[in-house]
């Protein structure tokens, strides 16, 4: 075996440790469902034309508390993800609704 053939050898290995250590338990990110897709209720949009849903304005998801998975997942089944602020504009908006729960 070559020195770099070695090399890509313990990388990968690395990098199929920390993806199996990211979830325990046989836990991973689920696939989008297309009808849950179809059906995905989206609260806000801002003026740049990105959806938003809220969990305390639906009903089934009100006081419901996941962890970053379970949430990641239940906005995946959904065709959505978690929120990454990019903008100061963008935190700002958030917190609004946040503060005042629109």
């Amino acid at each position: 075996m070559t020195k770099k053939m070695k090399k890509v050898c313990i990388l990968f290995g690395m990098c199929l440790a920390v993806a199996v250590a990211q979830f325990p338990n046989g836990r991973s990110l689920h696939l989008p469902i297309p009808q849950a897709c179809a059906q995905r209720v989206i609260h806000e949009r801002t003026p740049d034309g990105k959806g938003y849903f809220f969990s305390w304005r639906d009903p089934q998801t009100r006081g419901v508390e996941k962890d970053w998975l379970d949430g990641r997942n239940f906005c995946r089944e959904r065709c959505m993800d978690l929120i990454s602020l990019e903008t100061t504009a963008e935190n700002e908006w958030i917190k609004q609704r946040l503060s005042t729960k629109m």
